[in-house]
Parts: structure tokens; sequence; C-alpha cells
């Protein structure tokens, strides 16, 4: 694979933290609005206690609000302080992002393509969610097609973005009850990327058995057992 050198890697590094920095750094004092407000005004002066070991409601970000609170509690209350664990994690997800995007962009094959699709299908289903345009509902099918084009077994992604979108659509917080027809409305778009993704299922199905066959993962009761013990204590017990 291509390497870059090192002192390139860390030229273009500090770039993007000093861009990353630059656009958060005017509106990082601005007023606490919404759902900022809501956090700071109900959570902020909690006791530690009762954040860690109580859950109120879904608006309890809880290890925002933790980091939150420790930053006020060190440097003090305002709103810069108050949004310093977001800004952080903001500018240090831009190295991040750009270690994994490089490199899987090097490499030829789908694993650059899927990252990119992945995050092109999660933001347009947040999009479809928030104003229900149907650009972005079309936006989200094209690219879940995509994604399984690229790698079917990418379809598992999609499988657990279309439980959480059609749950979040569905479940109004403010009124504290579910919208059925909410509910169907964030589903529509999930159905059609299903239908057609079954379609190719289906063309592709002699591939897909082959393939089964030559890498068998049948879920009995002692991959099961394995599977949780590697998730429960990935380096022994």
């Amino acid at each position: 694979m291509p390497r870059i050198s090192l002192n390139r890697e860390l030229w273009v590094i500090s770039g993007l933290l000093f861009l990353a920095i630059a656009l958060r750094l005017p509106t990082l004092g601005s007023p606490l609005i919404e759902d900022e407000a809501v956090y700071f005004n109900e959570y902020i002066d909690l006791p530690w206690q009762r954040m860690i070991l109580n859950y109120h409601n879904s608006s309890q970000h809880t290890l925002f609000l933790l980091l939150a609170k420790f930053s006020v509690w060190v440097f003090g209350e305002s709103e810069t302080v108050f949004r310093l664990p977001s800004f952080l994690a903001g500018v240090l997800s831009v190295p991040l992002a750009y270690q994994l995007g490089l490199k899987y962009s090097l490499v030829g094959g789908g694993y650059a393509l899927t990252i990119f699709l992945v995050l092109l299908a999660t933001y347009s289903a947040v999009r479809f969610l928030d104003n229900s345009r149907w650009m972005w509902g079309s936006v989200l099918v094209v690219t879940g097609f995509s994604i399984t084009y690229t790698l079917p077994s990418n379809l598992f992604f999609l499988g657990g973005l279309a439980v959480f979108i059609v749950l979040a659509g569905g479940l109004r917080l403010k009124e504290s009850r579910l919208s059925i027809k909410k509910m169907f409305q964030s589903s529509i778009p999930f159905l059609i990327m299903f239908a057609w993704i079954g379609i190719y299922f289906l063309i592709i199905y002699e591939g897909l058995k082959h393939t089964r066959d030559l890498f068998p993962l049948l879920l009995d009761g002692q991959r099961i057992v394995n599977i949780t013990e590697l998730l429960v204590a990935p380096w022994g017990f």
C-alpha cells in the first residue's frame, strides 16, 4: 500500500485540526438555546451520584453531561466551558476520520466506498427523519442499495440503521407517545430499499449460496457462546 511520509502526514493532520478549530470557535460561546438549554438547566447542578446512577429521561446524555459538569467545575460556568467536551470530541474526530479514510482509500477494494456510503446513508436518513423530504429519502434508497452492491454483508448495517430511524421517527419524545403514522412514514424508504436489495439478492442467489458454502456461519449454541465470551472478555476472563 502506498505510504505517505510521516512529516507530510503530520502537516496534513495539523492543518485539518486548525481548520476544525477555526470553524467551531466563532459560535463556541453563543447563548445556550433549545436542547442545550434543557441539558444545562436540568442536569448541570445535579449531584454526581444522581447523574451517574440514575437515568431521568431521553435528554440525559450521561457521558457528555458528566464531562460538561467536570468542565464547569474546573473552569467555571460559561457557554464555552459547557460545550468544551463536544468541541474537543468534534475536533479530535477529524484526524481520526482522516486516518480511517486514508488507510482504506489507498486500498483497491470496497472498503473506502463502504465508509463513504455508510456516512452518506446515515446522514440522508437523519435528514429524511427531520423534514421528510423525498430528495433525502431517494438518496437513502440509492445509497442503501449501493452499500449492499459494494459488499452484500453490509446489509447488517442497514438493518440496524432501519430499526433506529423507524423507532426514532415513531417516538415523539415531547409527547412521550408512539406515532404509528410517523413510524410508517419513516419506514417507506427502507421498505423500497430492502425490496430492491431483495431482488438483487435473488439475482445473485447462486453466488451468495456458494459463498455461504465456502464460509459457513451457522449460528449454533457453541458459536453464540464463543461470540459472547469474545464480547464480554476479549482478552480472556
